[in-house]
């Protein structure tokens, strides 16, 4: 596990697509000022803006990403702005290759910036390059020493328009096994022009007792022993720009109560990770209204506005999490077990049995303490464990999969 620390700069976002005209501004922003959630993630596309060359004219989609990233400004969102895909003006519209195409893009990396300033300053360069975004005609894998020539080019014209931009690199998908791209393309001098390192988790093909926020944990970590090992005397944050959960119908959807619980015990981990600087979910809306097709579903929201159990869950907990402190983070009789100091000094007591089987496993948990004060954890339209017996000592939790989350006022003594 990771180093018990405050984690106070982790960014928890959304993923959103007005660059693709799938995200509507005067739906999205009233949603999200009613959250914690403090940035988006979304593009402004290469071959919509640069139509003619050398010449920038934003389009209706890309002019809809610009009036999302003014109306952050207003009310303190930071969005990320991803720099990608390809135009047809150059390389035919692939993964950029030719000096000419990764100048060019270089360029246009410098218009968004230059465009963006004082409303924007982190950026992704490409997204999943590693399994052949972007690239035409579309096969599963993308260079990386091709890659970190144009990270190379493209950092160094976004720092020269704003010395104070973060530039990420990497956006990787299912980089399987061992981070086998990420590790060519630090060997290319990747690391020598970013940041920081984004990457993707999903896992629902898995089933839970394989998958899960577990093996999401399990995945991340490894990254950062790579990213050490590669640069020891440098910390490397780790941005997670795409997580989810698919509610499909098929045989690798995830229902939405396992979505939810997921979500949950993903947010509690990720707290104690003080490399983790960032965590964007993937994504607002769902964009269609097929249950057999898996990337109509990923949404936090369905397609007729109503949050889903996922976006009760994750708000609530984001909420409380904010500025919090991990003070225990352990593993006990099976069950995960985690103590936090919320912003507010009351105390949060987590707990939850991962599945490490098909069948799931249950345990008693007898914590000692002051809970006279206590109360559960109110997630919204989301179910959390309530098999709790309060003692004269303090509370007995038949600890099984759903999560137990009890708040603690300020000064309460936990024992376990």
């Amino acid at each position: 596990m990771g180093s018990l620390a405050q984690a106070d700069e982790q960014i928890i976002g959304m993923g959103t697509h007005f660059g693709q005209g799938r995200t509507e501004v005067g739906q999205f922003f009233p949603w999200v000022h009613a959250t914690p959630f403090t940035s988006f993630r979304d593009e402004i596309y290469w071959g919509d803006v640069e139509r003619q060359k050398g010449v920038y004219n934003p389009p209706k989609r890309s002019a809809n990403t610009l009036l999302a990233i003014d109306s952050a400004a207003i009310i303190g969102m930071r969005p990320l702005l991803v720099l990608d895909y390809g135009n047809y003006l150059y390389d035919g519209g692939t993964q950029p290759y030719s000096t000419e195409a990764q100048d060019a893009f270089a360029r246009y990396a410098a218009w968004a910036t230059q465009r963006t300033k004082g409303k924007v300053d982190l950026f992704e360069i490409w997204n999943e390059w590693n399994i052949g975004g972007g690239k035409k005609p579309r096969e599963r894998h993308g260079d990386a020493a091709t890659y970190v020539q144009l990270v190379q080019k493209a950092a160094k014209a976004i720092k020269d328009a704003n010395p104070s931009a973060r530039v990420i690199g990497g956006a990787m998908g299912d980089d399987y096994p061992d981070w086998q791209w990420l590790r060519e393309a630090i060997d290319k001098g990747l690391l020598a022009h970013v940041d920081g390192i984004s990457i993707h988790l999903y896992n629902h093909s898995y089933p839970l007792h394989k998958g899960g926020a577990a093996e999401f944990i399990r995945r991340l970590t490894r990254a950062h022993e790579i990213l050490v090992a590669a640069a020891p005397h440098r910390d490397i944050p780790l941005y997670i720009t795409e997580v989810g959960w698919p509610n499909d119908d098929s045989a690798w959807g995830i229902s939405y109560e396992t979505a939810a619980t997921q979500a949950v015990v993903f947010l509690l981990e990720a707290r104690a990770l003080n490399y983790l600087k960032g965590i964007w979910f993937y994504e607002f809306q769902n964009r269609g209204r097929d249950k057999n097709e898996r990337e109509d579903n990923f949404g936090f929201v369905d397609s007729e506005g109503n949050n889903k159990p996922v976006a009760c869950a994750s708000i609530s907990l984001a909420k409380l999490l904010r500025q919090s402190t991990v003070l225990r983070n352990e593993t006990i009789q099976g069950s995960r077990i985690m103590l936090f100091k919320l912003q507010n000094e009351d105390l949060l007591l987590a707990s939850w049995t991962p599945k490490t089987s098909p069948k799931e496993s249950t345990y008693k948990l007898k914590f000692k303490g002051d809970f006279a004060e206590s109360s559960a954890v109110d997630t919204g339209c989301h179910r959390l464990n309530t098999d709790v017996q309060r003692t004269a000592e303090g509370i007995t939790v038949n600890q099984g999969y759903l999560p137990t989350l009890i708040q603690l006022k300020k000064g309460s003594k936990v024992r376990f």
